[in-house]
């Protein structure tokens, strides 16, 4: 009676053992990404190379937009050796080579004496990969993104086709939940990232799925998602804030939205201490940093475009039909 007792404790223990480690990984992770990030806002390059190299080397989850990162800091210092390393990664992570090519951004790559070798062994490289990932996967979610962009992006969009959508994305929500059940939360390391400058894409179905939807039961499995390593935590934000519209009028939010673009100009949020307080409570709890530096990283990435942070929705575009609500909207940031 005692052994039937004692065997399923110790592997309980050692599940939450096990749960709380990935998640203090997580947090590390976090932490030093951040001050990677914080150290490309003020141009130190060097030291922010450092740091992503200390966060890689954690037993944590990884994002290949935090490899790219570190990869433009290594061309920008010049250390060819770290350029070739974090490149490898990339495509062993399902980073495609023509994503690389394409990148204007760091295409100089191509001129460095290594590149020849990385295009000569990418074919093989690209066929390992392709079997160590679930690329029909990745291909199907590919296909629901597509369908749920399709309606909305036809003349009319939700006034025209409002039912026809809503229908479609049912099938998107139902697939999803299935897919969630039978290989959790698809990550980069079960589908890859072909391009790392890109989200994931059907991160876009998720937002719906959570701002839409009444009947979606993912909210805790998408915070235990983000806690694993396995979803970003700004997109997480970014979902969440959007199922609340409003400006500040939950406890939930993350203070995605920092600015509101009109004609160019930036005109900022303004969440009370009492908000901010909360704010900065909720963003520590899934790993993301402060709103101080969360508006320093997008105002930098918006003159920089070398980086991506992924701040999605962090500055919201307005358009008015008339000159009186653009004034009336103004007026409220007074």
């Amino acid at each position: 009676m005692k052994k039937s007792i004692v065997l399923p404790f110790y592997f309980l223990l050692n599940f939450i053992g096990n749960v709380l480690y990935a998640q203090s990984s997580y947090f590390q992770y976090a932490k030093l990404i951040n001050r990677a990030e914080m150290n490309i806002v003020h141009q130190k390059f060097t030291q922010a190379q450092v740091l992503y190299d200390s966060a890689f080397v954690l037993e944590a989850k990884k994002f290949s937009k935090d490899y790219y990162n570190a990869l433009v800091c290594s061309i920008i210092n010049k250390d060819v050796s770290k350029t070739e390393k974090y490149i490898h990664v990339l495509l062993e992570r399902g980073t495609l080579i023509e994503s690389i090519k394409n990148d204007t951004l760091i295409n100089s790559v191509v001129h460095l004496p290594f590149w020849t070798k990385i295009e000569n062994t990418y074919p093989a490289v690209r066929k390992q990969i392709t079997k160590k990932l679930n690329y029909p996967l990745a291909k199907e979610l590919e296909f629901l993104v597509a369908r749920d962009q399709h309606m909305r992006g036809r003349p009319g969009s939700y006034k025209v086709w409002g039912d026809t959508i809503r229908t479609l994305d049912v099938l998107n929500y139902d697939r999803l939940a299935t897919i969630f059940k039978t290989n959790g939360f698809p990550d980069e390391s079960l589908i890859g990232n072909e391009n790392p400058r890109a989200e994931l894409p059907y991160y876009v179905i998720l937002r719906h799925w959570l701002g839409d939807s009444k009947d979606c039961q993912c909210e805790d499995f998408l915070k235990k998602a983000v806690l694993e390593g396995n979803f970003h935590a700004k997109y997480y934000a970014w979902i969440r804030d959007y199922e609340y519209s409003g400006r500040h009028k939950s406890v939930d939010d993350f203070g995605v939205t920092l600015f509101y673009e009109v004609d160019g100009k930036l005109y900022p949020d303004k969440p009370s201490e009492k908000q901010k307080v909360i704010i900065n409570t909720n963003r520590a709890s899934i790993g993301l940093e402060s709103l101080d530096d969360y508006q320093q990283k997008v105002l930098y990435e918006r003159n920089d475009k070398r980086f991506v942070f992924a701040n999605t929705s962090s500055i919201a575009t307005m358009y008015f039909t008339n000159e009186q609500d653009k004034k009336a909207f103004i007026e409220g940031f007074k």
